[in-house]
């Protein structure tokens, strides 16, 4: 039995076209291109929320601060696979994803998630804060 997964995602590197259509996939998406060393990462944020990002982690902008956060990286595949299931369905226009709760492996939590659905119903990283586990 194969799995097929139930979402949709346009890799082009222009920005937002990245973004998915499932909410917490986003932030999955977030995770894999650090884990990658990828800065394609930052497309899924707001320019705001992209900068807060990189402030958060002492990073002149969001590209230097998955960089950096990559190079914390252990388990690239323990890291890449971070937040790729949930059994929550949310049907509303913002949500918030801790990483605290899908509890990264291989590497450094990234904090708490602001996202925002988009008129093309995608979702995108509208907001971010440190967190301690």
């Amino acid at each position: 039995m194969s799995f097929k997964p139930n979402y949709r995602v346009d890799y082009r590197s222009d920005r937002r076209s990245w973004i998915s259509s499932v909410s917490y996939l986003t932030v999955h998406y977030l995770y894999r291109a650090i884990a990658n060393g990828s800065a394609t990462g930052c497309a899924l944020f707001s320019p705001t929320a992209a900068q807060q990002f990189a402030a958060d982690f002492g990073a002149p902008d969001c590209s230097a601060a998955t960089n950096q956060l990559n190079t914390k990286v252990t388990s690239p595949i323990k890291y890449a696979v971070t937040g790729t299931r949930s059994l929550d369905v949310y049907l509303g226009d913002t949500m918030t994803i801790s990483s605290c709760e899908i509890k990264p492996g291989g590497g450094p939590s990234l904090g708490r998630f602001t996202l925002q659905r988009t008129g093309q119903d995608k979702w995108c990283i509208s907001g971010h804060e440190k967190e301690t586990c």
